[in-house]
């Protein structure tokens, strides 16, 4: 059994300011040492805590919510669309969704500093399978 959350997005500010944001919360058992997670701002680098997701049950084109635990991260995730497959071979199955559409919120970098994130598009994926 394995399971992955992604969410990613880049774009420009009103300002003009290049953003761009990998988070990921998967298998890793100490993710808050062990983790993919990070946010650019104008090229700059900052290391994020792990990766919480409150991803809808049902309906994945609805809001999510996606926070670090140190709450530098918090993001609400607006899809608009998605491709999704789901897979059940018995002793293999797949329940894939990559929704896209437009992230907000806010992101504090490793000086403090905390960007305001408003309409920039981005892809995430929830994935769970077993085989």
């Amino acid at each position: 059994n394995t399971f992955w959350n992604w969410a990613t997005f880049a774009g420009y500010t009103a300002s003009g300011e290049r953003l761009a944001v990998n988070l990921v919360q998967n298998i890793i058992g100490d993710d808050e040492r062990y983790n993919e997670n990070v946010f650019w701002a104008d090229g700059r680098l900052s290391h994020l805590s792990a990766v919480r997701f409150d991803i809808p049950k049902r309906n994945f084109l609805s809001e999510w919510r996606i926070e670090t635990t140190d709450g530098r991260c918090r993001l609400i995730f607006r899809p608009e669309g998605e491709r999704a497959e789901r897979l059940n071979y018995g002793v293999v199955l797949s329940n894939y969704h990559a929704p896209y559409g437009k992230y907000s919120g806010e992101i504090t970098d490793n000086d403090g500093r905390t960007h305001g994130i408003e309409g920039l598009y981005g892809v995430a994926e929830m994935h769970r399978a077993r085989f």
